[in-house]
């Protein structure tokens, strides 16, 4: 499971890295149309855009430090509303918990096309629970079903045209659908301390 989310957090950098290089590319928008107001930069200009990269949260999980990949990829709308999707996976377990979920992301901009822009918003998502009792590791990990609310805020910082530096936190409120014996609903939810890479076509406005 851990190899899984390794592998997911890379797929999503490497998808995104290739669509802002795809964009940045003034030949590429060329050759997509003649037309300035149908290049990708021009869409940028009237408000759309979009960005994905990883993302990294410090938090505590069953009592424990705990550390988590994962990332969103996000449209922007207007210049001010970003829908999609995230997706976070720990890295190891924490006293043999492990929390895995992903869901729909929606977050509101402020300042945007500035040097510093701030963003509130959200995570509601699905996902799964697994526990092994640490004092038995050759027993079956048990398994439920979870949903996790989890709002956020961010302070993004623009280094590149087409890259920030977002840092911020959360708290995650996970409920569990099934019981899981041996976890508590309180070992699930924890502020989050979170950095996070967004790489992609921001706009001016």
């Amino acid at each position: 499971m851990k190899k899984t989310g390794t592998i997911l957090a890379l797929a999503v950098a490497v998808a995104v890295i290739a669509a802002g290089r795809l964009a940045a590319d003034p030949g590429t928008s060329e050759a997509r149309s003649s037309d300035g107001h149908r290049s990708l930069f021009s869409l940028r200009n009237n408000g759309l855009g979009g960005y994905g990269g990883p993302h990294f949260k410090a938090t505590v999980l069953n009592g424990r430090f705990a550390v988590y990949g994962g990332g969103p990829i996000m449209v922007i709308l207007d210049g001010c509303w970003g829908l999609g999707l995230s997706v976070s996976t720990p890295d190891g377990d924490a006293a043999g918990l492990d929390l895995y979920y992903g869901g729909a992301r929606i977050e509101r901009i402020f300042f945007p096309g500035s040097l510093f822009y701030w963003s509130l918003g959200g995570t509601a998502a699905a996902g799964a629970a697994r526990y092994r009792k640490p004092a038995f590791p050759d027993n079956p990990a048990g398994l439920a079903p979870i949903l996790v609310l989890e709002p956020k805020t961010l302070l993004s910082l623009w280094i590149l045209p087409t890259l920030r530096l977002a840092v911020g936190g959360s708290y995650r409120l996970a409920f569990l659908l099934n019981e899981l014996s041996g976890i508590d609903a309180a070992d699930l939810h924890s502020p989050c301390g979170l950095v996070q890479l967004q790489y992609g076509i921001f706009p001016k406005r």
